[in-house]
């Protein structure tokens, strides 16, 4: 034990830097600016249940050949200049994907640090999405209204009224 003191000691700086890079690395993974990860099963999830805005980070050509349905497409290159088309956003559900999960971090850390409280990432990106046969498509449509973050009840399909909905299966009639 007193080697060890003494080859702390010897080589102080050594430690010091690896504190910080520790420090750094933790900050990064549960700072305030932590970007969760998740899986794509996991995005569906969001797109279909909290009606997430999945937005597209990756090149046009990319995004020409094939993207998640009702994807906005803004490439990390133009990010910072098209924030504002995403601000209405800022306290919904925003699913970030880009081809393997890199670039979808970084866009992902901009948005959290403009102040965006729901941001996730789709970790292994669109080679992710391919490789659990997620559906893709080459048309452009239309992303989830801002301020919903619950999808909109489908309407009732039946012709039944509520006093029908609310008696009994086995109710007799008189």
């Amino acid at each position: 034990m007193q080697e060890f003191g003494q080859f702390v000691s010897g080589n102080w700086e050594l430690f010091l830097a690896l504190a910080i890079i520790l420090f750094l690395l933790a900050r990064t993974w549960f700072g305030p600016s932590a970007v969760v990860m998740v899986l794509a099963s996991e995005a569906v999830q969001l797109i279909n249940h909290k009606n997430a805005l999945v937005v597209d980070v990756r090149t046009e050509k990319e995004y020409q050949q094939g993207h998640v349905m009702n994807a906005l497409h803004i490439p990390l290159g133009v990010l910072d200049d098209r924030i504002q088309e995403l601000q209405a956003y800022k306290n919904d559900a925003v699913v970030l994907v880009c081809r393997s999960g890199a670039r979808s971090a970084q866009a992902a850390t901009k948005l959290k640090k403009q102040g965006f409280t729901n941001v996730h990432n789709i970790g292994g990106g669109m080679l992710a999405w391919e490789r659990i046969n997620l559906p893709t498509t080459t048309e452009v449509g239309k992303p989830p209204e801002p301020g919903k973050s619950e999808p909109e009840p489908e309407a009732e399909s039946g012709a039944e009224s509520e006093s029908e909905k609310s008696k009994p299966d086995n109710a007799e009639t008189k």
